[in-house]
């Protein structure tokens, strides 16, 4: 009845919902007023400075950092090292920043990479109103070996609560059980919605290129790898004939000439975890995934046969 008290418990909960929804109403103002201030600083700032040709939109653990070390290595490419994260992190500091990193690669195809990109429609929005007429590449990874690596990344970073192993519990309780989390890292698996919704709301399909990268993590022998010099991260030569064919195609995409074949070619960014991933766990987030797997294969137009088998997770 009205102005009875609430169950014990209800207000507080009440309580925070009202916060969160105005903390979220909160941001999105400010993402619009910085959305206004930098579409006005492209105005005033049209054809001072370079910008990408490219950008590597995503998807986290599917090996676009190898794929950015290896692109660096060709003649007519310039990439700046790391995530630029302007369009997810940095947006605030407007068009003049992000221009002024490819200042050094004057006279070159240009492009960047950040895996999170693709996540959300925003980001995507931002980048066609910066470089509406940029290549959009994304790299994808079964997406339960994608979500393995990411919570024992993330447990690794002390972001995630540790546990002796990745079961269904942990699953069903850390990950899906909390909404942030859940949209953070799990619904990075639903990679058909995130294609369709973000990427080709504002590109159109020939300006974007799509390739899997399950067969390369296959052929990677972590035995073989260094330890590089970046957070205990793995690093090494990579010879997957995989490696070879997804650069061609790259290049192919982008217009330049293909690599001749004699270059060195590397891995990096491989970690080898601790925490153990129960056979459950693994079979309950494939349940879970699938449906969204047979739609992005019916969209792609072919089947990826490795994601209905069980594929390292370590990278």
């Amino acid at each position: 009845m009205p102005g009875e008290p609430l169950p014990s418990g209800e207000e507080n909960h009440v309580s925070i919902t009202k916060s969160t929804r105005v903390q979220a109403a909160i941001r999105m103002a400010r993402n619009r007023v910085r959305d206004l201030r930098v579409a006005a600083d492209i105005k005033r700032t049209t054809d001072v400075g370079p910008l990408p040709d490219f950008v590597i939109v995503g998807t986290m653990k599917a090996g676009t950092t190898s794929l950015a070390g290896n692109l660096r290595r060709h003649p007519e490419i310039f990439m700046p090292k790391g995530e630029v994260k302007f369009f997810n992190d940095h947006w605030h500091k407007g068009i003049a920043w992000y221009r002024e990193i490819f200042a050094e690669g004057a006279g070159k195809l240009s492009g960047e990479k950040t895996p999170d990109y693709m996540r959300l429609r925003r980001y995507m929005k931002r980048i066609h109103t910066v470089v509406p007429d940029a290549k959009i590449i994304v790299l994808l990874r079964d997406p339960v070996a994608r979500l393995m690596s990411e919570i024992n990344h993330k447990i690794y970073a002390k972001r995630l609560p540790a546990t002796e192993q990745i079961d269904e519990q942990y699953i069903r309780k850390v990950i899906l059980g909390d909404p942030m989390r859940k949209r953070r890292t799990f619904d990075r698996g639903y990679y058909l919605r995130q294609i369709q919704e973000n990427i080709l709301s504002f590109y159109p399909r020939e300006r974007v290129l799509i390739r899997a990268t399950d067969e390369r993590a296959r052929a990677i022998d972590r035995e073989d790898l260094g330890e590089g010099l970046l957070d205990g991260q793995l690093m090494g030569e990579d010879r997957s004939e995989f490696t070879r064919q997804l650069l061609d195609d790259i290049c192919d995409f982008l217009g330049v000439a293909r690599y001749t074949g004699e270059e060195t070619l590397k891995v990096s960014g491989v970690r080898v975890y601790k925490a153990p991933i129960t056979r459950e766990a693994k079979e309950l987030v494939h349940r879970l995934y699938a449906p969204e797997n047979e739609r992005l294969f019916e969209f792609l137009g072919y089947d990826i046969s490795a994601w209905r088998e069980e594929v390292a997770v370590g990278i």
